[in-house]
């Protein structure tokens, strides 16, 4: 077990904070150095294909790319952007991640692998939100609307909201001028949304939405998306797959089937006229592509949103599952006297937690290595990463036997065949599973 020791601290997490039915979950004791009462800059950070990621520094509020580590590629899982948060800012209580409602423009990025720093781009930051999350209050200027989306049963990402508002303004004719995000059901996704419509500026055109046609597309929206309940959560999600399988392959037959009718119709019209059939197969054909461009790239942009969803709801569940289990544990060891059985089995649930953690991890990865390769190049680091910290948990929450000592003696052989052969080692391990 001496192996097993390298990762003992005297606390076995910082913070342990998950979002279960709108109520923080804090199975641990607070982060030690505690969160300043105020910050004059709000901790972010930013990331960009192909550059050094970024960050605020909250001395000098300027963006600095985060040269110490190396740090860059494609980030783009949420968790993997909440990671990089309490990474950067260690000392602050970082809770979720929430994308801004502005893009900036950064200046002195670092292409990876160039010395000089001198690239200027437009990105939407991500905000990390400190402690408890707080709605931001929303100015609302004169002849303008204040309104708000509440929906206890709905937990949708930040751009599923941005455009749902975008579409509510639209259909008074007004324009979204601000908004923010209401009651945090996860990381990046939020049950709720308040904003502000204003008149458009003078010689500004809204495009019209119909209100019959927004309630029209949220009722065709899956209903996976609607379900608040994850008691099976990878069977609802293996079903939406296929409902969205479905729904590409009619949308696909449709096209084909126009397709072939202006076939037909281009071969009627070369008896009669060559050169204006020529035209119209043309400029036909430009449309077909165009519309068989659009379909695929919609398809893609739908899978990828079902599945961040999916992964977000997994790990939503895992962290609960597991703050739970810490805190069974905690009460077993503090315990007077503590009981060996007791101990013993909070210990092992606990693990078996973290194994399940470690389990879909490794299967999503591998899912991305055969359907989608690019993903899995830039998940890759983190997901080793993520790997890492269950290591570091699981050995961790063994330490914390050391606190009694006389049932340390006893449970300690008795977790030989479960701890030391499958943590120990799964460093070498996973790094092949996920290679």
């Amino acid at each position: 077990m001496g192996a097993c020791r390298e990762f003992a601290f005297a606390i076995l997490l910082p913070l342990f904070t998950t979002n279960v039915a709108g109520v923080y979950v804090e199975a641990l004791v607070s982060n030690a150095g505690g969160t300043p009462q105020s910050l004059v800059v709000e901790p972010q950070v930013a990331m960009k294909c192909g550059f050094l990621n970024m960050h605020v520094n909250l001395s000098s509020g300027r963006w600095l790319p985060d040269k110490g580590s190396g740090g860059g590629g494609c980030v783009t899982e949420k968790l993997d952007v909440l990671q990089y948060c309490r990474k950067t800012y260690p000392d602050l209580q970082i809770t979720n991640i929430v994308e801004s409602s502005e893009a900036v423009k950064i200046k002195s990025w670092c292409h990876i692998g160039r010395r000089k720093c001198a690239s200027s781009h437009v990105v939407t930051p991500y905000r990390c939100l400190v402690g408890p999350f707080q709605s931001d209050p929303l100015l609302v200027p004169e002849h303008c609307v204040f309104d708000h989306i509440h929906d206890a049963g709905k937990c949708m990402l930040f751009v599923d909201w941005q455009r749902k508002v975008n579409r509510s303004c639209a259909t008074r004719g007004k324009v979204l001028n601000n908004f923010g995000m209401l009651l945090s059901c996860g990381v990046d996704m939020f049950s709720g949304v308040e904003f502000v419509c204003c008149p458009p500026a003078e010689g500004e055109v809204v495009a019209g939405v119909d209100a019959e046609e927004v309630q029209r597309e949220e009722a065709e929206e899956d209903e996976y998306f609607h379900s608040s309940t994850m008691d099976k959560e990878h069977a609802d999600f293996h079903a939406a797959e296929r409902r969205l399988e479905e729904k590409h392959q009619e949308k696909v037959t449709h096209v084909m089937k126009k397709w072939s009718d202006m076939e037909e119709q281009y071969q009627n019209m070369k008896t009669k006229d060559t050169k204006a059939a020529e035209k119209f197969k043309k400029d036909m054909t430009k449309v077909f592509q165009k519309t068989v461009a659009a379909l695929e790239e919609n398809w893609v942009e739908s899978k990828k949103h079902l599945i961040d969803v999916h992964q977000e709801r997994v790990q939503r569940k895992l962290t609960a599952q597991k703050a739970t289990a810490m805190e069974n544990y905690l009460e077993a060891i503090k315990q007077t006297p503590a009981l060996e059985h007791h101990v013993l089995k909070a210990l092992r649930k606990y693990v078996k937690t973290e194994e399940r953690d470690r389990k879909h991890t490794i299967s999503h990865y591998r899912h991305l290595v055969n359907t989608d390769p690019a993903a899995a190049a830039r998940l890759h680091a983190g997901a080793i990463a993520h790997l890492h910290e269950i290591d570091g948990r699981v050995n961790q929450s063994i330490a914390l036997l050391h606190r009694i000592p006389a049932v340390e003696q006893s449970i300690l052989p008795r977790l030989g065949k479960l701890v030391s052969s499958k943590y120990c080692s799964r460093r070498a391990e996973h790094t092949a599973q996920t290679g």
